[in-house]
């Protein structure tokens, strides 16, 4: 049996100053920090750029916490936050993010 997530991207900061939002099927055994990076290479982003994921609130479930995602110990975190909902929300920017949290 296939235990897939769905990861949904929002890339800010590109340089037409756009917006925009992909998302993606992906097995749980594939995802890694290198396909994530591969990704995020294909998306027009470079390695100093930044990448992202929505953490849930603990306290309010309702809003989110961004959280870089650099090291395997990120992804590990990542993975288990997410275990829940088998979605995984990636946000890719040019710019440091200024604010963590998000309704």
């Amino acid at each position: 049996m296939e235990d897939k997530r769905t990861i949904y991207v929002v890339c800010k900061g590109t340089e037409e100053g756009e917006q925009f939002h992909r998302s993606f099927s992906i097995e749980k055994s594939l995802l890694t920090l290198g396909n994530l990076t591969t990704l995020k290479s294909k998306l027009g982003y470079g390695s100093r750029d930044y990448m992202y994921y929505k953490r849930r609130s603990v306290d309010d479930p309702e809003s989110a916490i961004l959280q870089e995602l650099e090291y395997d110990v990120d992804l590990s975190d990542m993975v288990d936050s997410c275990q829940d909902e088998n979605e995984i929300r990636l946000v890719l920017s040019k710019n440091q993010a200024t604010t963590y949290v998000l309704p």
